[in-house]
C-alpha cells in the first residue's frame, strides 16, 4: 500500500509474512537523497532505541518516536524500515489544539 509518493521517493506499508508468528505491518520510507548526517542521526536513534527502548534500561528517557528497524540502501535510494504509527500526526496536533482552546474557554 502507497501512502506517500513525491519526486524524491515514497512511504509503503509492507507486510511480514512467514516470519514465524511475527507477522505485522511495516512502513518503507524510500528517499533518493540523503545527507551524511542525516544517515548518522538515524544509525544513532537505531542504536539508541535498540539499547534502551526495549526494557533494557529503566534509566534512560525514551524517545517517544515511530521505532526505527533497519536502514539500508537499495539501486541508490535509501531505504528505512520502521514501525507503523497508530495515529495521525497532523490529525494529533489537531485534536490537541482543538482541546487547548476548549479548556482556554473553560477559565
Amino acid at each position: 500500500m502507497n501512502l506517500e509518493t513525491t519526486n524524491e521517493g515514497g512511504i509503503f506499508i509492507a507486510n511480514s509474512n512467514g516470519w514465524d508468528d511475527n507477522s505485522k505491518q511495516f512502513m518503507l520510507k524510500i528517499q533518493k537523497e540523503m545527507k551524511e548526517d542525516e544517515k548518522v542521526f538515524i544509525s544513532q536513534l537505531m542504536r539508541y532505541q535498540r539499547n534502551y527502548e526495549n526494557g533494557n534500561d529503566q534509566h534512560q528517557v525514551p524517545t517517544n518516536i515511530l521505532k526505527l528497524y533497519d536502514y539500508f540502501q537499495w539501486q541508490s535510494s535509501h531505504c528505512i524500515v520502521m514501525e507503523v504509527g497508530q495515529e495521525s500526526l497532523l490529525e494529533y496536533i489537531d485534536l490537541s489544539n482543538a482541546d487547548s482552546k476548549k479548556n482556554q474557554k473553560a477559565f
